[in-house]
């Protein structure tokens, strides 16, 4: 972390926490939160606005659920192609 935003760090992590955007830490670090401090040159309302915006982003769209995803399969094509469609453009 850059020792020059150390206390904007904590005052950013306070705010999220105050306003109930986080309840906790463990899936987002001090580097990563920095991203955050340093798009808004180190302005804490900025920064919290920007990661408040973030994470409805990621509420809204579900992402945190994608790797869950299970792709449907249309049963005429399966029927055509059992395991894949790798090579299937090769004569």
């Amino acid at each position: 972390c850059n020792t020059g935003y150390n206390s904007v760090l904590i005052a950013f992590k306070e705010k999220l926490i105050n306003e109930k955007v986080l309840k906790d830490f463990r899936f987002w670090d001090n580097k990563y939160l920095m991203r955050f401090i340093r798009a808004r040159k180190g302005d804490v309302d900025k920064s919290f606005n920007m990661f408040k915006d973030f994470i409805e982003f990621r509420r809204q769209y579900n992402v945190d659920s994608i790797l869950n995803y299970s792709p449907k399969i249309n049963k005429s094509i399966h029927e055509i192609f059992p395991t894949s469609y790798h090579k299937t453009d090769k004569n």
